[in-house]
């Protein structure tokens, strides 16, 4: 799925969810008859939005505006009047030499917002590196997987801000979304570096810009209900089982600890 070069706003609302937690996965099954059935084990009660979206392989969703002043500076980008969005391989614009849209303006300087999905090939912790140019007026924010890493908006207090994520499952999505504004693009620059160095060299990532078959495009799908209702689960005390060394043996002053299966 190839997404052209068209007017933003015909096609990129504000993301659906604005403030969710950390993504749960969702194991699904292939019908064979064009449908998907998805599981997943929800582990605490309460009222959750679901959002279901497809994937495409090979870069992410750049929304781009021609003003840097016009940028808002929320996760669902409520301000501003986006001009143009694209498909990008990654996020890197180290070379100066042009501007990533023809479009832009060099005289108002330029913002992007980049959405989509990240692949980590490991299951580690990764270190995201923000790098960027010499001017002081450039601002940044990351969100992986929901949660804002880099937020360096109102301030810039590195031009190579830096955080940690850890990722419990190799080769699973996890959401991705930055932006990025520049007033002076002659002294500007962005470049999205990851890499992890916890294992052997055999199974690390060294520190690169993120390839684009680790980055996809992200396509919500409307879901045909609301949100989803999770109650606590009944148990049985006869099924029930309690054990542990906390039930038979404790020392004064220590704590003491024992499981129940219920």
């Amino acid at each position: 799925l190839t997404l052209p070069t068209v007017r933003a706003t015909q096609f990129f609302p504000p993301l659906q969810c604005t403030a969710c937690p950390v993504s749960s996965p969702v194991n699904l099954i292939d019908n064979l008859d064009g449908t998907l059935t998805g599981s997943y084990v929800s582990l605490v009660r309460g009222e959750y939005t679901v959002i279901t979206s497809l994937s495409s392989e090979s870069g992410l969703t750049a929304t781009y505006y021609d003003n840097s002043s016009q940028v808002g500076s929320s996760y669902d980008l409520g301000a501003g009047d986006p001009v143009a969005s694209q498909s990008v391989s990654n996020i890197d614009w180290s070379s100066t030499s042009s501007l990533p849209l023809r479009s832009l303006s060099m005289a108002s300087g330029f913002g992007v917002r980049w959405t989509g999905f990240i692949r980590p090939s490991l299951a580690q912790t990764y270190t995201f590196e923000f790098s960027l140019g010499q001017s002081q007026q450039e601002r940044v924010k990351l969100w992986v997987d929901n949660l804002l890493i880099i937020d360096q908006w109102t301030s810039l207090v590195s031009n190579s801000p830096r955080a940690l994520r850890a990722f419990e499952t190799a080769e699973q999505l996890y959401d991705i979304s930055a932006l990025y504004k520049c007033p002076n693009v002659s002294s500007c620059a962005y470049s999205l570096k990851w890499e992890s160095q916890y294992y052997s060299v055999g199974d690390s990532v060294s520190k690169f810009p993120v390839p684009s078959n680790r980055l996809l495009q992200r396509f919500d799908v409307p879901n045909a209900f609301g949100g989803l209702n999770v109650y606590g689960g009944r148990v049985c005390s006869g099924l029930s089982i309690a054990y542990g060394d906390g039930l038979t043996l404790a020392i004064a002053g220590q704590t003491a600890s024992f499981t129940i299966v219920a």
